[in-house]
Formats: C-alpha cells, sequence, structure tokens
C-alpha cells in the first residue's frame, strides 16, 4: 500500500514539475519574440524620428542658400544680413547650433555666430568630399570637437555650386548630438536600454546614454557591421553591449533617405525577461509549496498507516502481554456489563481463589457469600455507591474464602466505564489481586515496629531524629514526656529545644553541635535542661550524624539524664577541697611542731657542757630535720603516696653537709660520678 501511494505522489510531483517546465519554456520563449517585435518597433520609430530631423536640416540648409542667393542677386549680401538671415533659419531649430558658410577655398566667410566668420576648415572631411563631388547632396559628418568651445558636433552639410555648376563653396550646419539623446528618450526603452548612431563605415555619430569615449571611433567589429545591411535594412540579433558589458537585445534599421546611417536600438535582457522571471518565481513557488504540502501529505497519510498498524500490533501485543502479566503475577481482571447483564473474568480470577476457570465464582451474587462475615457491610456499601454514581469507583481490602476453606485476603479495585443518561454504572471494570503475603508482611512488619517501639522506650534515654540544617526534631520516643515533662508535639516544634536550655549553656551547646553537624562529626555534650515542672536537668546528648548526597541530612541521638551523676561528682569534690583545706592545716600543724622541738632541742644543746649530751640533742635536731625535709618534700609535690628519693636525699644531703662540716673549705659535697675522692 505504501509503494504506490508513494509513486502516484512522485509521479504527480514530476508530472506537474515537466509540464511546469514546458509551460515556462513556452512563456520564455514568447517572451523573447515580444522582446525583439518591440526592439524592432522602437528601432523603426527611431529611425524615423531621426531621418525625418536630418531631413528637416537638410531643408533648412536649401533654404537658407536660396536666401542667400536672393540677397546677393538683391546686392544686399553683406556679413550682416547673412548673419540675420542663418539666425533666423536655426531659430525654429534648437538642435542646430550655428549655420555657416564656407567659400571655395575652405574659409567661413558667413556665420549665425560671429566668432565662426574667419575660420578655416578646409582641413576638414566634409569639405574634401564636397570639393571632389560631382553632384551636390547632403551629408552628416564625422563628430568632431568645435573649434569655438570644443564640445562635439555633428556637421550637416551641402555643397554651394556656382552658376555653371562648378564648386562654390560649403553652407554647414553644427549640429548638437545631445539633442539626438532628448529625442531618443522619448521611446520607453527603460532600464539599461541604448539607441546608437553609426554610419555604415563603422564611425559613432551619437550614443544614448551618451559617451564622450565612444564618439567619433570606428566600431567595424561590432555584429551590426556583419549584417547584410545592403539586402536587410532591418533586423535583430542578441549580443553583449561593447560599451557597458550589458547583454541586450538589439535591432537596428538603415535610415530612410539616409543609407550611409544605421540606428541600432537595444533593450536590456534582463528588463525584457523580467515579467517572465517573476511569473516563473511565482509558478515554481507554487509547485513547489503544492509538491511540499502533498510530500506532506503523504508523510501523515503514510504515518497514520504505519500508526494504525502499529496500534493494531501493539494491542494485540498487549493483549497478550496482559494475559501473561495477570497469569504470572496473580492479578484477576473482570468485566461487569449491567446494561446486557453479562460478567466477564480473566482464568487467573478464578486459580488465585484455588478454582478451575469453570468451577470459580461465575454467578456475582456467589461473591458476596464468599467474603468474610466482617468484611461483606464494607464492600456491598461500596458497590451500591459506585452503581448509584455517588463514587466514580471503589477499592477495598477483603478477605476471601479460598477453596481450601481459608480466607485469603485480596484486594479489589473497580472503575465505572460507562453511565446510562440517567447517571448509573452500565459497565464496571475492575482487577482483584492476591495481597495475602504482602499483608502478613504487614503485620509481621508491625509488629518488629512496635517491639522496637517498646525497646526504645524502655530505654532511661530519649532515642530522637532532627533535621541536620535546622536542629528541629522529626521524631522522639516517649521518654521525652516522662523525663522533662513535656508533650511529645511540643518538641517538634522549631525552636522548642534551644530555648528550653539554660541560658548560660544555650548558645555553647547550640554552637557546638551546629560546628560538628557541619563537618559530619559524630559528637556529644552536656548542657542544662529547664523541665517543664521548672526544675534544671543535666542531659547528656549523643549525636550522629547521618548524610545524604556528601551533605549532612539528618542526625540522630540519644538524650541521657546524668543529673544525679552531676550531683554525685558535685558532692565528691567538695569533700575533695575540705579534705585538701585539712590536709594543709595539718601540714602547718605539724611543720610547726617540727620547728618548735628543733628550736627547743638547739637551746637545749646551748645549755650542755658535756659533749656526749649536745652530741645526742644534734643528732636528734638532725633526724628532726629529716623528719621535716620529708614531710615539706611530701606536701610540695601533692602525692602522698611516693617521694623522688633522688630530690629527697640530695637536700638532706646538703643540710647534713651545713649542720656538720666544721671546715666548709676543706670539705666539698659531689656527686659520686663526677668526682673521685682526695687522696
Amino acid at each position: 500500500m505504501r509503494r504506490p501511494l508513494f509513486g502516484l505522489i512522485l509521479g504527480g510531483i514530476l508530472t506537474s514539475g515537466a509540464a511546469l517546465a514546458l509551460i515556462l519554456s513556452s512563456q520564455h520563449a514568447q517572451a523573447l519574440r515580444s522582446g525583439e517585435r518591440l526592439t524592432a518597433s522602437l528601432a523603426h520609430l527611431i529611425a524615423e524620428q531621426t531621418a525625418h530631423t536630418l531631413t528637416t536640416i537638410d531643408l533648412e540648409l536649401q533654404l537658407a542658400a536660396t536666401g542667400l542667393a536672393e540677397l546677393r542677386a538683391a546686392g544686399k549680401l553683406n556679413e550682416q544680413t547673412a548673419r540675420d538671415l542663418l539666425r533666423e533659419r536655426i531659430a525654429a531649430a534648437p538642435f542646430v547650433t550655428s549655420v555657416s558658410v564656407i567659400d571655395q577655398r575652405g574659409q567661413a566667410i558667413y556665420s549665425s555666430a560671429a566668432a565662426s566668420v574667419g575660420l578655416r576648415v578646409s582641413d576638414r572631411e566634409y569639405f574634401k568630399l564636397h570639393q571632389g563631388e560631382t553632384r551636390p547632396s547632403f551629408h552628416i559628418g564625422a563628430p568632431v570637437r568645435s573649434r569655438n568651445n570644443g564640445a562635439w558636433i555633428l556637421t550637416a552639410t551641402r555643397p554651394m555650386p556656382l552658376a555653371g555648376g562648378a564648386f562654390g563653396g560649403v553652407i554647414l550646419a553644427a549640429l548638437d548630438p545631445s539633442y539626438f539623446g532628448v529625442h531618443w528618450r522619448s521611446a520607453d526603452l527603460g532600464e539599461g536600454g541604448s539607441v546608437v548612431l553609426f554610419r555604415r563605415d563603422g564611425v559613432l555619430m551619437m550614443r544614448s546614454p551618451f559617451d564622450d569615449d565612444a564618439m567619433g571611433r570606428t566600431f567595424l567589429d561590432l555584429p551590426v557591421f556583419r549584417m547584410p545591411l545592403e539586402t536587410s535594412p532591418a533586423a535583430h540579433f542578441s549580443n553583449i553591449s561593447a560599451f557597458d558589458g550589458v547583454m541586450r537585445m538589439f535591432a537596428y534599421r538603415v535610415l530612410p533617405r539616409e543609407p550611409e546611417l544605421v540606428v541600432v536600438v537595444g533593450q536590456a535582457k534582463n528588463r525584457v525577461l523580467g515579467p517572465w522571471r517573476q511569473l516563473a518565481t511565482i509558478a515554481v513557488s507554487i509547485w513547489a509549496t503544492a509538491s511540499a504540502v502533498i510530500v506532506l501529505l503523504g508523510w501523515f497519510l503514510n504515518k497514520a498507516w504505519l500508526q494504525e498498524i502499529g496500534a493494531a500490533s501493539a494491542s494485540q501485543e498487549t493483549a497478550q502481554r496482559l494475559a501473561v502479566a495477570t497469569q504470572s503475577t496473580g492479578i484477576g481482571a473482570w468485566d461487569w456489563d449491567l446494561a446486557a447483564d453479562r460478567w466477564w473474568a480473566t482464568p487467573t480470577y478464578f486459580t488465585t481463589l484455588g478454582y478451575e476457570p469453570k468451577q470459580g465464582i461465575d454467578i456475582r451474587e456467589d461473591w458476596l457469600d464468599r467474603l468474610h462475615e466482617d468484611d461483606r457491610e464494607l464492600v456491598a456499601g461500596q458497590i451500591q455507591s459506585a452503581l448509584a454514581g455517588t463514587a466514580a469507583g471503589y477499592q477495598h481490602e477483603v478477605r476471601v474464602r479460598h477453596a481450601d476453606r481459608s480466607f485469603r485476603w485480596m484486594r479489589v479495585i473497580g472503575r465505572v466505564l460507562v453511565r446510562d443518561e440517567g447517571g448509573r454504572a452500565s459497565r464496571l471494570l475492575g482487577v482483584m489481586i492476591d495481597i495475602t503475603e504482602s499483608k502478613r508482611a504487614e503485620n509481621a512488619l508491625r509488629e518488629s515496629e512496635e517491639r522496637f517501639r517498646d525497646l526504645v522506650d524502655s530505654t532511661d534515654g530519649i532515642v530522637w531524629e532532627a533535621d541536620a540544617a535546622t536542629l528541629v526534631f522529626t521524631s522522639l520516643s516517649k521518654n521525652a514526656e516522662r523525663l522533662l515533662g513535656y508533650p511529645v508535639a511540643d518538641w517538634l516544634a522549631p525552636g522548642f529545644w534551644a530555648s528550653h536550655i539554660h541560658p548560660e549553656d544555650r548558645d555553647q551547646a547550640v554552637q557546638f553541635c551546629v560546628a560538628c553537624t557541619r563537618r559530619s562529626e559524630d559528637h556529644q555534650f552536656e548542657y542544662r535542661f529547664i523541665a517543664q515542672d521548672g526544675r534544671l536537668v543535666w542531659l547528656r546528648d549523643f549525636v550522629r550524624v547521618v548524610e545524604e548526597d556528601g551533605k549532612p541530612r539528618w542526625l540522630r541521638g540519644l538524650i541521657v539524664d546524668i543529673t544525679e551523676r552531676r550531683l554525685a561528682e558535685e558532692a565528691l569534690r567538695d569533700s575533695l577541697r575540705e579534705k585538701e583545706s585539712l590536709l594543709r592545716e595539718v601540714h602547718h600543724r605539724v611543720k610547726n611542731n617540727l620547728q618548735v622541738i628543733t628550736s627547743l632541742l638547739r637551746l637545749e644543746s646551748s645549755r650542755r657542757h658535756e659533749p656526749g649530751a649536745r652530741e645526742v640533742l644534734k643528732e636528734m635536731q638532725g633526724r628532726i630535720r629529716s623528719m621535716a625535709l620529708l614531710h615539706e618534700t611530701l606536701y610540695r609535690t601533692g602525692r602522698f603516696g611516693r617521694v623522688d628519693l633522688a630530690g629527697y636525699l640530695r637536700q638532706l644531703a646538703t643540710q647534713l653537709f651545713r649542720a656538720q662540716n666544721a671546715a666548709p673549705s676543706a670539705v666539698e659535697l659531689a656527686p659520686w660520678t663526677s668526682r673521685r675522692p682526695r687522696s
């Protein structure tokens, strides 16, 4: 089907394109023929106008010559009368700039322009031509520069024979070439048009538009001079202009009564073919647009055809997949047509409940009988609401009796597809899914959650979770209310936790928690919290940071009441301070008593004169000093369980040395390893 369609579209486009090409080709040829005819007509018109102008000039020269002859016969001919006569003749010819009379020697004797009198023109072409011809004739000379003002002029001359027929001079009219250009422009040649006046010898007499460089030059290599002008005085051709490079359609015509002159008229080929190009552009655009529309229409038709085939195939494949899917997943589909009182179900609908497809619940009324008695009222009410039009459908989870007499959990979803004019359902479609296992898993999960919640609530601390960005609690164990008095709902409010921290601990606790959270570091800290009854409770918070996508997302932790421990620590510190005070007092008393004993022994030693008694008293002083030194060393180190023996012995030796050494200069105390005993 696709190939004939595309073949028809392609054939139509190609056929219409070929027909359009033929029509445009015919129109192109017709446009060229029309242009040739128009150019030929314009050439004929311009040739007639130019010939008429030259005839007028010839007639004026003849009348001027006749007038001069009459003045000569009347004896009135002189320079002034001749000038007046000549000026009178050119008054009606604006294209004639001056008229002069040349004698046999080539000198201007009379002229309408006083400056021209006396000029010699014997070297001019026209003078030599008339001087040697045997029969008088009108002659148009090649363009020359005026000797008066240097402007280009055309010379129209006629000989003036004497009474016996001998050469008597020349009467000359100086013509303004630009006049011909003005006159030619009356024929509408359009943009790019041109008119050229040639002599048969190839000399360019005048061109419109004016070309100063081309004036008077010879162009014998142009196509017009390869034409048989003798036998074909009028014809046309196409060529690129030698003057400006424009492609033109040319028509030439030999001037009537002036066979030495040829007018060549040209029209720009682009202008001639302009209307045809516009028509061709419009026609091709219409053809291209129509072809595109046809192709687009064909593409849409093909796409619709493919979609129709694909939809049919997809529908069939979907039906097959649906049958396989319902069988493999245990989903039973059903269709209830109330208008026709027909009910249909897939085989899975029956096998899910342990029945053979033909032995299943094929009577709708049996459905309610298979339901658990606690679920019948719910199901009947939902079905009735859907049928009456108060609900778009229904969905319920019910227990249905299996063929083995056990009950299975089923999720039933029904939707109203069609309603009658009264709004009552006329067709329902639905599915039945066995969710027994998911129900069991759901119950097991619920029991597990309940056990976990009981375990959490049975702990002494508060288990919590909070948002890492806002420090707002999202969940909390019930111990929060038991320990601190506030309901769990209050803890979930933004800012609750920070606002109930003791003001002296608030900033430090919050800032520490925020800083550790930003670094994703687990942390713990202690702070005082104001309970609902106003008492201060010492809390220790253990915090774990949970990340998502590499950033802190949740905070989870445990809050423990450490009030008793803090109080015990405080009591222990108070007891320690008391003992330290008592120890200092004992130290001072012992130190003072030892000093008193030492002073008494020293006093008693000073009273005794017996050497033995004094030696005993001195030895007792040394022992008391050793005891006092040991006591001082223990007190200063702050450690009463042990003493630095080396330091103690060093100090003891120093004291004994000072006390017993009678001759300090003779005995020196030194470490054992640093010096040897003196000999």
